[in-house]
């Protein structure tokens, strides 16, 4: 009884703190996401056909809110985002078969919402599991205090970011012990943003063992991680097609000179708004300190984001510490947690 109403008391207290720090709106990507669901909800066809009108004239729409309106682009490049808040919409049009209301401010509430909920749900969950590897709660509160109220990862409490959910499901994964559960977590991260798959490679690759390769274990690692990708693809293109996913390459307007790129690259180190460098710093002491052999795999797909990253204008996604790249450092928290027990046990002793 005493556990049931413990976990009660957990959930209803994620549900205020989620009430409290959702900004109340949406108004960016989000709200272009809500806009292609609010359209297909008051379109006269089905999803092929109401696609098929996107292609053809977009004019013909009406919006919610036209500060960012959605395209066909919407539906390939946000995927996993329009699915998400079509399901929020039609719980929300369910509920409201029992009272009659015009409820589209709770459509867009819980839109955003949700984002905030990932966040802090998350929070809790990284609690947890810091639990069940022997931290106590006061030390495993106040490391995900430092993980995720000490960094840019702060700002995806607001919900208006997608990432929130990423971050979710890494953490989930880091939970759960099922590999089909894992393969399951894994196709998520890569259908929101295809370049994830290196975080999905990382993790992979760090239960590589490298002092005996051709054994049936590293064999399950690579067939994994092949038909992860094949499984991508299939799925890509049975959403899409090849010219679409060549939008989805040019849509954030690359630019390929020298001096633009390297500016770029410097900025996603050092830039004092969104640098890793400067604004992860307590992430970073504490990779410094837990790191072990299989950090570097970790390391090494971070150095790969930023040199694809860097072709775009913009690529910090206007979040500290960058929004495309905060995700990759929650694969560390292998790394937070042991980096956090020595530097306590060093203090102790002195």
């Amino acid at each position: 009884m005493s556990k049931f109403l413990s976990k009660n008391f957990i959930f209803f207290l994620i549900l205020f703190l989620s009430i409290l720090a959702f900004r109340g709106r949406i108004g960016s990507d989000d709200l272009e996401v809500f806009n292609f669901v609010y359209n297909f909800k008051n379109f006269e066809g089905n999803l092929s056909e109401y696609l098929n009108a996107l292609k053809i004239d977009e004019s013909v729409f009406i919006f919610s809110e036209d500060v960012q309106k959605h395209t066909y682009y919407t539906w390939h490049h946000r995927f996993i985002w329009v699915v998400q808040t079509y399901i929020i919409y039609s719980l929300v049009d369910f509920i409201n078969i029992f009272f009659g209301l015009d409820t589209i401010f709770f459509h867009k509430y819980f839109s955003g919402f949700i984002l905030t909920f990932y966040s802090v749900l998350s929070f809790f969950l990284c609690i947890k599991i810091y639990l069940n590897r022997n931290l106590n709660l006061y030390s495993s509160f106040l490391l995900c205090v430092y993980i995720f109220l000490s960094t840019g990862i702060i700002t995806f409490f607001t919900g208006q970011y997608i990432e929130s959910l990423i971050v979710l499901i890494i953490v989930c994964r880091f939970y759960f012990k099922n590999t089909l559960i894992i393969f399951f977590l894994d196709f998520l991260i890569i259908l929101i943003k295809p370049f994830y798959l290196l975080i999905v490679f990382s993790l992979r690759i760090a239960e590589f063992n490298f002092a005996k390769i051709f054994n049936k274990e590293n064999l399950k690692i690579l067939v994994s991680i092949g038909f992860l990708i094949l499984l991508f693809i299939i799925f890509r293109f049975t959403v899409t097609d090849i010219a679409n996913n060549l939008s989805y390459v040019n849509s954030q307007n690359p630019n390929f000179e020298i001096s633009n790129y390297f500016k770029n690259l410097f900025d996603f180190y050092f830039s004092h708004g969104s640098g890793i460098f400067l604004t992860l710093v307590p992430l970073i002491f504490l990779i410094f300190y837990g790191r072990d052999k299989k950090t570097k795999f970790k390391i090494f797909s971070i150095v790969f984001i930023s040199l694809v990253l860097s072709i775009y204008d913009g690529a910090h996604g206007g979040v500290s510490g960058g929004r495309y790249s905060i995700p990759f450092f929650i694969m560390f928290l292998d790394e937070y947690l042991r980096g956090y027990n020595k530097i306590y046990k060093e203090k102790k002793k002195s």
